[in-house]
């Protein structure tokens, strides 16, 4: 009797390691050379980061007559459904902000940054793009997921606890362009198979 075995030979580099890490404002994705500065990174996370996109499905066929099910091409998209969560422990203005929404800083005081939350959304409140970029085993290319027009949609949550430290829960969503309403604002950038490195020199590179 044939022993069934899912592994094949490229099982291990099919595999993603570890948590990875959320970065602001990561442009020319295509060309991305693992030079990442440290203001764009969201910082230390606990918990790994969470991503889900769900297309919200609609049966055109439901209510007609003789129709018994589901059929085939009888499906469309209304909308999809794009969300990235992470626990953030690194407290910064800049990651305050962001759970906050809609708010403005004033850095004008020599002790502290001032965070005002207000009632009107800017488009300048949508951040163009936050990506997550997580280690594929033994790739040269991180595996990257890209969000775009982000804005966090479950406030701000702060959670302080003794012998611990802090943290802000964030519930990353991307948003649609009004100027592109056919362009559903996320993408998947996997590396190619092929472009392999030791994990040394990976870690050194990146």
């Amino acid at each position: 009797m044939a022993i069934l075995s899912a592994f094949t030979k490229n099982t291990a580099k099919n595999m993603q390691l570890d948590a990875g890490l959320l970065v602001r404002g990561l442009t020319d994705i295509l060309n991305f050379n693992g030079t990442i500065a440290d203001e764009k990174k969201l910082g230390a996370t606990s918990g790994g980061a969470s991503f889900s996109a769900t297309p919200e499905m609609r049966n055109i066929f439901e209510g007609i007559d003789g129709a018994k099910g589901n059929y085939k091409d009888g499906n469309v998209i209304d909308n999809w459904e794009i969300t990235l969560t992470a626990t953030v422990k690194e407290m910064t203005a800049k990651n305050l902000q962001l759970a906050m929404a809609t708010a403005d800083i004033k850095s004008d005081n020599d002790k502290f940054d001032v965070l005002t939350p207000r009632m009107e959304v800017k488009s300048t409140d949508y951040i163009d793009n936050i990506c997550w970029l997580g280690t594929m085993n033994g790739s040269s290319e991180p595996m990257i997921i890209e969000l775009k027009n982000v804005m966090n949609t479950n406030g701000i949550s702060f959670t302080a606890e003794d012998k611990g430290s802090g943290s802000v829960e964030l519930e990353l969503k991307a948003h649609f362009d009004l100027s592109k309403p056919d362009e559903v604002p996320f993408n998947i950038y996997f590396p190619k198979q092929g472009r392999t490195m030791s994990m040394a020199e990976f870690v050194e590179e990146y």
